[in-house]
């Protein structure tokens, strides 16, 4: 199989709401309600492409 990698790292010190919005629309999240009565998906931009994730990181 060939492909492209796409390594990114994010500078330092960078706040964290800011890291979560970046991984939710990379990869997408699935997310519940406060008491979990709603669940619902946050599509990412990976969701499109085909790809394999090698780190857990982020």
């Amino acid at each position: 199989m060939n492909g492209t990698m796409i390594l990114f790292q994010l500078p330092e010190r960078t706040d964290h709401n800011t890291v979560n919005k970046f991984i939710q629309k990379f990869y997408g999240q699935d997310s519940t309600s406060g008491k979990g009565k709603y669940r619902y998906h946050r599509h990412g931009f990976l969701e499109d492409v085909p790809h394999r994730k090698l780190l857990r990181g982020g």
